[in-house]
């Protein structure tokens, strides 16, 4: 008997891996924008401040494409300050022939109908603050200071449904994304904490040249943040979904679909309410 499945990733929309469905990362990507300088000069030290914007990296081992990389620009708001941007979920409904499936379709075992990818995604932008200060005896040092984290989440769900197909069928799979969007309406808050705790964290160097040192704060930060984010989203989702489906048997059985989400979630520790909408 055919079936559905989900498929979770941690990446950017529109960005699908050939081999979907594995566990993967992507190696780290960053870039830095020091194209704004202010100097500032004292009567006893002279400091520049340089600020470092816009990185992405991406880590973790859940079933992770990609990190969406943030736009290199200049981070506007006041200092010391966490802003998230969560963006609304995009949902999309894919009906194919399952005799000529369209080449996007993810690949589906002998047995399976239908198939749900929920794409998680974090750009996280961060703003460094550099001060160099030279010392009467001529030494110089340079402190490299977190002054603001900015992360973006998004959610692309694509539900691919053969054409006809059930109403069980399709039922599953818009539970499968109930689940998802759950979780992703309650990423926010995990990730804004593990933020809020990285905002005036520092570091020095000798010499006037602090580049290298804010570039490997920023990779350290996006890191934390956005793997705070894959735990709190991607991980957690991954596992109420396993649970979904091995109650349901993946659509197989009459199982009621809220009854399943509610027992799936608890089993995961997770609140059972009827929320899950």
């Amino acid at each position: 008997m055919a079936f559905g499945r989900a498929l979770l990733f941690v990446g950017m929309p529109g960005k699908a891996d050939d081999r979907v469905g594995m566990m993967k990362s992507r190696d780290n990507q960053h870039e830095g924008d020091d194209s704004m300088r202010s100097t500032i000069d004292s009567m006893t030290a002279r400091c520049r401040v340089v600020l470092l914007a816009m990185l992405a990296a991406g880590l973790g081992p859940a079933a992770c494409a990609s990190v969406s990389p943030a736009v290199s620009g200049e981070i506007e708001g006041k200092p010391g300050e966490v802003s998230i941007r969560h963006t609304a979920p995009l949902v999309h409904r894919r009906s194919f022939d399952p005799r000529h499936p369209p080449s996007e379709l993810p690949r589906l075992s002998e047995d399976e109908a239908a198939v749900t990818v929920s794409r998680f995604g974090c750009a996280c932008a961060v703003r460094i603050r550099m001060t160099t200060r030279s010392g009467s005896d001529g030494t110089v040092r340079t402190k490299v200071l977190v002054d603001r984290i900015e992360p973006t989440l998004s959610l692309e769900i694509t539900l691919w449904l053969p054409e006809p197909s059930k109403p069980k069928l399709e039922a599953h799979e818009q539970a499968h994304r109930r689940i998802a969007e759950w979780f992703y309406a309650r990423a926010d808050s995990p990730t804004r904490r593990v933020a809020e705790e990285l905002i005036g964290r520092s570091v020095e160097v000798d010499g006037d040249d602090g580049r290298e040192a804010g570039e490997r704060l920023m990779a350290y930060v996006t890191d934390r943040v956005n793997s705070r984010f894959i735990e709190a989203s991607s991980e957690a989702c991954n596992r109420v979904q396993d649970g979904f489906d091995r109650l349901t048997d993946h659509a197989r059985n009459t199982m009621d679909e809220q009854r399943a989400i509610e027992r799936a979630m608890r089993d995961c520790g997770h609140s059972s309410d009827s929320s899950v909408q």
